[in-house]
């Protein structure tokens, strides 16, 4: 017989984790990234990341850095997948409105804790975008309006 963590204890981790996040003033955002480097898990700041894989930049509509109006807020639900035996932190849908968006190839989810120094923003997980999903384009004749789709990450 092997060790165990029960469902309920992985869900309340996470859930912790974010809500005592949210009640130190602590936010979620997205951020859109156009390189292609993959995602290093050793990133230990958003900073890092953006040193491999350089965010959005140039584009109409999409105004980068720590305190860019272009990085959306996120919420999160927690759950608890018992039949799964996993937890899950989903992201509510984020969108970009009349941006013209050269090449998105990863979006970032993180913790947001300064609007002025991405050395104290926190990588929570970076998507692959390159496959068309999870993002969802409407074109218009010279934008292009950009929704996240609910994005689930697990612990097991």
């Amino acid at each position: 017989m092997g060790n165990t963590i029960y469902n309920i204890a992985k869900t309340n981790l996470l859930d912790d984790l974010l809500s005592t996040d949210i009640a130190s003033g602590a936010t979620f955002k997205v951020a859109l990234l156009e390189g292609s480097t993959a995602p290093d898990p050793d990133h230990a700041t958003v900073a890092a990341v953006l040193a491999a894989a350089a965010e959005l930049t140039g584009a109409t509509g999409y105004a980068g850095g720590a305190g860019g109006s272009g990085r959306k807020t996120v919420t999160f639900t927690v759950t608890t997948d018992n039949a799964n035996n996993r937890s899950d932190a989903t992201t509510g849908t984020a969108s970009w409105t009349g941006t013209n968006t050269g090449t998105v190839r990863q979006l970032l989810v993180y913790r947001h804790v300064s609007g002025s120094d991405d050395t104290l923003n926190i990588p929570l997980f970076c998507v692959d975008t390159t496959t068309g999903l999870p993002l969802t384009l409407a074109t218009s004749p010279a934008t292009t309006d950009i929704t996240m789709n609910a994005q689930t990450f697990r612990v097991a």
